[in-house]
């Protein structure tokens, strides 16, 4: 693990410097007219081979006299003869990517049973080539060609990796494109004007989108750049950087004919963006759309990396509270600033267990908690999450004056992705960590004590029956409520005057001036009443001894009440604690 210094800096960078660098520089060869199309195919397999830390990297352009795919550059290789290979469509994995229109990787190349002419996998295992991943390039549904990174060891290619790929095999399709553009120019002059006007305006909008990427503006100015160009209204959709859903240039009218596409990183879905399209899009207007979406996956990449980082380092300062007892000292509140997390403030512990004892991802729980604070109008976003052992997660959040931990719970069980999968523990808000993960783990347990009636139990709910925290077996419990209460609450019930008098008269000590104003009868009513109280419950109500006895049975029932076992083995809602349990 890192220094905190380390942590802090990939937390600004967010791991995607290179990439923007890689994009920028390839973005300025594509529109620069005295740079041979050649150069931009070398720059692409060099920068692309350096950023996914490959062996070898190679570009294969669609030839439609053949339907072959052809390369026409490639770094890294070892012998002259790979670059001769040819891949008919539908064999090899850039016939299959293309027709799959998805990136492919492969983690063994000896080994996987795609189908290849026997020519390509002896070149291909010429090279000592393992692990492979090809990402197609299209530009609308026209097919261009393929991209391909290959190590000579078997070592898997990230998500990342294969998202960065697809995103620079998008810009080799726009540099084809935009070369084959220029050539339909020096061959037609009647379109010449049009086509050269078509291309600057080109040029002006991935110079103006670029720069909005590389000031790091966010999301939200790039969209505001992509409506000013287009001049008109557009929604952004997506769940990781603020706003997650806005209208851009004014929200459109109801009605107004809209289009909508998906961002996407390779096979990563990011997101969405609306576009009013009345008045129609210009051809050039479409282009400016397509590369905005480009642009957009990339910023959303770097979005997506920062949270990781986020995640990772709010995982390992929750990790160090939760081992730490008592009061928070100075440099823990220091560490938890420079994250952005005021450890001053009273936290809660939620521990979150999986009902079939199938370990959490922890992946879906940060998404489903980042989604359940949204949907609870939580104003700060779950930051302090972890595993604990093999199976279950723990987050912290901090308190407010509203403290909408219940919307927050309810959020998660029935809008989130965690619905029905899990039970939870929730600890009183406080700076004990250490305390507050014991209160949050034996709250689970009573929760799972209560099966599926509660799956969620707080300490706050418990009361002073805290003391409880480490029972793991309620059979004891029941049994002395029973001796204490069954008379009253069998014959007559928990909602009957009887039952309720008896709690009155517990609770005031049995002053008969308060119990006839709570219960609003007479006091001779009230003489009555207790006078059948101790008749039922066979015990003298004015002896100190009983009245102890009986509030603490009422304290237990209502506990039993709150994690959920005051019903019988029929599952009837009535309690008889006389049954087994």
């Amino acid at each position: 693990m890192g220094s905190t210094d380390d942590a802090d800096r990939d937390l600004q960078a967010g791991g995607s410097g290179h990439a923007y660098s890689a994009l920028v520089e390839i973005g300025t060869q594509i529109q620069n007219h005295d740079v041979a199309l050649q150069t931009v195919f070398t720059t692409i397999v060099e920068r692309t081979a350096g950023l996914v830390s490959a062996d070898v990297a190679w570009l294969a352009v669609l030839d439609e006299s053949v339907k072959a795919l052809q390369i026409v550059a490639a770094t890294g290789h070892r012998h002259p003869a790979f670059t001769a290979m040819s891949v008919r469509l539908g064999t090899g994995l850039g016939g299959v990517a293309l027709a799959q229109r998805q990136t492919i990787s492969v983690l063994d190349y000896r080994s996987d049973p795609h189908p290849t002419p026997a020519g390509v996998r002896e070149a291909v295992e010429a090279e000592h080539l393992v692990s492979l991943v090809c990402a197609p390039m299209f530009r609308a549904d026209h097919m261009i060609g393929a991209l391909y990174v290959g190590r000579r060891r078997r070592a898997a290619f990230s998500e990342a990796d294969r998202d960065l790929a697809s995103a620079l095999a998008t810009q080799v399709a726009i540099a084809i494109e935009n070369r084959d553009t220029r050539t339909q120019l020096e061959t037609s002059n009647t379109l010449l004007a049009a086509k050269n006007e078509v291309l600057e305006q080109s040029a002006a909008i991935h110079e103006r989108l670029t720069a909005a990427t590389l000031r790091n503006v966010g999301v939200a100015d790039i969209a505001q750049s992509l409506t000013e160009l287009l001049a008109r209204p557009l929604e952004l959709e997506q769940d990781l950087a603020e706003p997650f859903a806005h209208w851009y240039g004014g929200a459109a009218e109801s009605g107004v004919p809209r289009e909508t596409r998906r961002i996407m990183a390779g096979d990563t879905d990011l997101g969405r963006l609306t576009i009013v399209t009345q008045p129609p899009l210009t051809d050039i207007e479409w282009r400016a759309v397509e590369h905005g979406l480009t642009v957009l996956a990339v910023e959303l990449l770097k979005q997506s990396a920062r949270r990781e980082v986020e995640w990772r380092l709010g995982g390992e300062l929750l990790s160090s509270l939760l081992s730490s007892p008592g009061q928070l000292d100075h440099a823990m509140v220091r560490r938890g600033a420079r994250f952005g997390v005021d450890l001053t403030r009273p936290h809660r512990v939620i521990l979150l267990e999986p009902i079939d004892d199938h370990p959490l991802d922890i992946a879906e729980v940060q998404a489903a908690l980042y989604s359940a604070a949204r949907a609870a109008g939580l104003p700060e976003l779950p930051r302090l999450v972890t595993t604990v052992g093999p199976t279950s997660v723990m987050v912290a959040l901090p308190t407010t004056p509203t403290d909408p931990v219940t919307e927050f719970v309810q959020a998660i069980h029935v809008r989130s992705k965690l619905a029905n999968k899990v039970i939870m523990g929730i600890s009183r808000a406080g700076h004990d960590f250490t305390g507050a993960r014991t209160e949050a783990d034996a709250c689970a347990r009573f929760a799972r004590l209560a099966g599926n009636q509660r799956p969620t139990v707080s300490a706050d709910d418990i009361g002073p029956m805290r003391f409880l925290f480490a029972l793991t077996d309620v059979s004891p419990v029941k049994q002395f409520v029973a001796e204490q209460l069954d008379s009253i609450l069998v014959d007559y019930g928990p909602d009957s005057e009887l039952f309720r008098t008896l709690r009155v008269y517990l609770e005031s000590d049995g002053h008969h001036p308060t119990i006839a104003s709570r219960c609003t009868i007479h006091k001779n009513t009230v003489k009555s009443r207790i006078a059948r109280i101790s008749t039922v419950l066979g015990r003298p109500l004015n002896d100190p001894q009983v009245r102890f006895e009986l509030r603490l049975a009422l304290g237990l029932h209502d506990f039993l009440f709150t994690i959920g076992r005051l019903t019988d083995d029929d599952g009837n809602k009535r309690p008889r604690y006389r049954t087994s349990s």
